[in-house]
């Protein structure tokens, strides 16, 4: 009889210890992103688990927003388009939403041909900034209100206050409190 009650299926000389650290091989299309993300001025994540009970990964975060990006490469081929796979990628979007991360889907395309960077720069700047001033009804030109900060204003801010782009992204960090 084996000393061993649990047998392990493939079993070599000694169990293989899991590193702490995953290793991760980016492809082209998430490298790209990631500039593209850095260049917008976040920090973004690969191989991302939003959920503890299941090792579901997204392709790039941004944490600190909770934007999570899935770049689908297999749509011309199935992907994730067939049976139990799509179901499994169903239930892998919704539970990210459920926990507060918002989900955006790009295909390798949109990368590589920037729709994806102004989609999530739109989404950030619309979702957490405010809106971009295109032009001031009155014609006088709009000043960041920050105390000492005389540059024009390029957003207001869902707060209703007028922010240089310096400014705006401080505001956004330190999630200054909105009225509406």
């Amino acid at each position: 009889m084996r000393s061993n009650p649990q047998p392990r299926l493939f079993a070599t000389s000694k169990p293989r210890e899991r590193s702490a650290v995953r290793e991760v091989k980016l492809t082209k299309m998430q490298t790209l992103l990631g500039i593209h993300i850095r260049e917008l001025g976040y920090n973004p994540e690969y191989e991302k688990r939003v959920c503890d009970e299941r090792l579901w990964r997204f392709d790039i975060c941004i944490p600190d927003l909770r934007i999570a990006c899935e770049i689908s490469g297999g749509n011309w081929t199935g992907g994730h388009k067939r049976g139990k796979a799509q179901e499994d990628e169903y239930d892998k979007l919704n539970t990210a939403q459920l926990l507060g991360w918002r989900v955006l889907q790009f295909t390798n395309q949109q990368v590589a041909d920037g729709r994806a960077k102004a989609c999530l720069e739109r989404f950030i700047l619309e979702r957490f900034v405010g809106f971009a001033l295109s032009t001031n009804p009155h014609g006088a030109p709009v000043k960041c209100d920050t105390e000492g900060c005389d540059k024009p204003a390029d957003f207001i801010l869902r707060t209703g206050h007028a922010a240089c782009g310096e400014h705006a992204y401080e505001r956004m960090i330190t999630k200054e409190p909105s009225h509406g």
